[in-house]
């Protein structure tokens, strides 16, 4: 599947994220969520990338990232990469393993005009939703109060792209943020086509033309478009009986699709 694929191209939008090892919090205190931001700041530069949005929570990071340049890889492990060594070193005597990831960094592309306003608002609301707050805006380390007031208290980020896209929290009598219970469980993963393509099946195609050498997967990723529409593991099955498929790959492809949907 192309999830494992080379995705460096240039002009490329990128939802980026992960995670610590075992769950493990990443970001422990300030010094450490300022040395993260500080790699973005010199990646920035080192690497052209455009840096959209982001939020810095205990266990994992958000980044709503723009690659001019094709080197999307090189940027994420530039980040990543550093600020491991940072981390391992500062609390080497707490570690139980070398690792500070979970695993490679996971990424989707982005379908901007269909899903950037869902995505701020889900990358935002992240310190709301796991209740660290009353508000997006009370929580810091977020790109929400620059697009809100304009404050930027980072120096990182480029809201020009995405500026229109972006939707105020109302706030309630108590300050408490009034967000509607579908937009708080909106979740970028029942909407992502293969794990890679946060977008339409025709976003998907036009990125598989432009930017994939093998173009071959694109028949499986229609095939798991329609499957996607359904809701039964009776209709799932009786829709991989009715397609023409490789048997080699029949039995992972039903698998797959009842544990997905």
């Amino acid at each position: 599947m192309p999830g494992k694929a080379c995705v460096d191209f240039r002009n490329g939008i990128y939802h980026i994220y992960n995670r610590g090892v075992n769950k493990q919090n990443i970001f422990c205190d300030d010094e450490d969520r300022w040395s993260f931001i500080n790699l973005c700041k010199k990646t920035k530069l080192k690497y052209d990338v455009v840096f959209l949005a982001f939020c810095l929570m205990g266990n994992h990071y958000h980044l709503f990232l723009h690659t001019p340049q094709a080197n999307l890889s090189k940027t994420m492990k530039y980040i990543d990469e550093r600020f491991s060594k940072y981390f391992i070193k500062k609390y080497k005597s707490d570690k139980k393993s070398g690792h500070t990831f979970m695993g490679p960094y996971g990424r989707r592309i982005v379908q901007t005009d269909r899903y950037a306003s869902t995505l701020l608002a889900y990358i935002h609301n992240n310190p709301f939703k796991d209740r660290f707050v009353e508000h997006p805006a009370d929580y810091k380390w977020s790109s929400y109060n620059y697009y809100e007031s304009g404050f930027d208290g980072f120096g990182f980020i480029n809201k020009d792209l995405l500026t229109d896209k972006f939707v105020p929290v109302p706030r309630g009598k108590e300050g408490e943020a009034m967000i509607d219970s579908e937009q708080l469980n909106w979740e970028p993963d029942d909407h992502t086509l293969a794990g890679l393509f946060l977008g339409d099946i025709h976003f998907t195609k036009n990125i598989f033309e432009n930017h994939f050498k093998d173009k071959t997967c694109f028949a499986e990723l229609q095939f798991f478009d329609k499957l996607k529409q359904q809701i039964s593991s009776r209709v799932i099955r009786d829709l991989v009986n009715s397609i023409d498929i490789n048997p080699v790959i029949y039995r992972n492809v039903l698998i797959y699709s009842l544990l997905e949907w």
